[in-house]
């Protein structure tokens, strides 16, 4: 693919890098996607205060953390993301809505 100008972009508009999910218990989700999907080895990251700094919701300030796991799933970079603490929207269960 090229943009306007003729550059030769590094990726294709349409190709999926990234895909993020958060879930309940990222022990239990990576352990199945291992099982189910031989997805794996996972890489686990704990964000937090003073790590994460100047997080920003609906524009205020906001203290929040949130466990990490990162695995490749062909070209894809899956990404489950558990939410420790910060506002109660950030922290509902998924789903919890309906």
């Amino acid at each position: 693919m090229t943009t306007n100008d003729g550059a030769v972009l590094p990726i294709r508009l349409g190709d999926v890098l990234q895909t993020g999910l958060v879930v309940r218990d990222l022990q239990k989700t990576m352990e199945t996607y291992w099982k189910l999907l031989g997805i794996g080895p996972w890489r686990i990251y704990t964000y937090a205060p003073p790590t994460l700094r100047e997080a920003v919701v609906r524009g205020r300030r906001v203290d929040y953390s949130m466990r990490i796991a990162c695995a490749q799933a062909g070209p894809t970079q899956l990404e489950l993301i558990e939410p420790l603490e910060g506002p109660e929207h950030l922290q509902r269960a998924p789903g919890a809505e309906g």
